[in-house]
């Protein structure tokens, strides 16, 4: 049975990956702003109008579902930090909680209580690493890297390294500008809803501990991994292009995600170098996308309900490319370890000669 937009009551699945009676608010030609019937205003969200987060009254959940369960893991905001916390008792405008240390009640609201993994330290690195990502140092390897990219007639834009750069090279590789990071941000994790069966397997877990590591690579800041690179060239039906420092070459193309594209469009160019950064990569010829940022992003994603992933073979083609291939991780430790090779010669050189040096002026003081 599919959800008719015209009809106000929904069920809606909450940020906490819970099933919840809804009231529909707002309805867009591409989205649906959403009131959960046992939750307060503050936590109304907006979903893509053929989200598999929505779904008919009283399909998924019962008129008296809570929006959490019983002992569910959660971060909350305790005294300026966030920490892991676990659900005792349920309200609708409160939480009965207990940390490690004590047991107390804590505001229901967006700014005390998000879902686990979300904000307080979690086990998975994956999840967890906010750190900015940026080049470390420019050097001579970088200016090889930079020469040899300007060999294949390619040139390296840099990037801000604000934990967003991911987001930002795709934005600069779609719009020609980084600024629209957001829009890419949130239309690949609205892309990963629609598509969560396929992308769920590759998080650690069960459902829930995907719909955290969505909730969480939604934040401003957050990296951004593989099953994202390959969200996005799924969103836009483009190749990306991998590039990464090599020794020997200077550059060369670690990788390459959705070969399968159709109507051979151009590929998206980034670079991958020292310190876990992204840049963007620009050839001769582009091809910028040029409606309203977020006017195509919301198109494609009306459009994802209307075929059969099964039947489509250039999508599937792209997946099992995917699949077949090692992790971005391992081979990007590599590259990192080639250009950190050459940084420690680099240092070790420099502290040689400044001991030289040294031995050289005391030498001069002696006699």
């Amino acid at each position: 049975m599919g959800l008719h937009m015209e009809e106000e009551s929904l069920d809606a699945m909450n940020i906490f990956g819970q099933w919840c009676p809804a009231q529909r608010l707002q309805l867009t030609s591409s989205s649906v702003l959403v009131h959960f019937l046992n939750m307060n205003s503050s936590w109304d969200a907006w979903y893509p109008i053929h989200s598999s987060c929505l779904a008919p009254s009283s399909s998924k959940a019962s008129n008296d579902a809570p929006p959490l369960t019983h002992l569910q893991t959660i971060d909350v905001k305790f005294q300026s930090q966030w920490i892991e916390a676990i659900v005792l008792q349920i309200r609708a405008d409160e939480l009965f909680i207990r940390t490690r240390d004590t047991e107390f009640w804590i505001p229901f609201l967006p700014s005390f209580v998000a879902p686990h993994g979300a904000n307080s330290p979690v086990p998975n690195a994956e999840i967890i690493n906010t750190v900015p990502r940026m080049r470390t140092i420019d050097n001579s390897s970088f200016s090889k890297y930079q020469q040899a990219l300007g060999e294949k007639n390619l040139s390296l834009i840099s990037i801000q390294g604000d934990g967003n750069c991911m987001f930002r090279a795709i934005s600069h590789q779609i719009y020609g500008d980084e600024k629209y990071h957001s829009i890419v941000r949130n239309s690949c994790i609205d892309y990963m809803l629609e598509e969560k069966t396929y992308f769920e397997p590759y998080v650690v877990g069960d459902m829930p501990a995907f719909l955290r590591y969505i909730a969480h690579k939604r934040c401003d800041g957050v990296w951004g991994d593989d099953p994202e690179l390959q969200a996005l060239c799924e969103l836009y039906d483009r190749p990306l292009y991998v590039y990464v420092y090599d020794q020997e070459l200077g550059a060369k193309c670690l990788r390459t995600f959705h070969e399968a594209s159709k109507d051979h469009a151009p590929p998206m160019r980034v670079s991958f170098y020292g310190g876990g950064h992204y840049d963007s990569i620009v050839g001769v010829e582009n091809n910028f996308i040029t409606t309203r940022p977020g006017e195509y992003e919301e198109r494609r994603l009306a459009q994802v309900h209307n075929y059969s992933i099964e039947e489509n073979d250039t999508l599937e083609r792209s997946r099992m490319e995917f699949q077949g291939k090692l992790s971005l991780d391992a081979a990007f430790e590599e590259s990192i370890a080639l250009y950190e090779e050459q940084v420690a010669k680099s240092v070790e050189a420099n502290e040689i000669a400044a001991v030289q040096a040294e031995s050289e002026r005391d030498a001069i003081q002696i006699y």
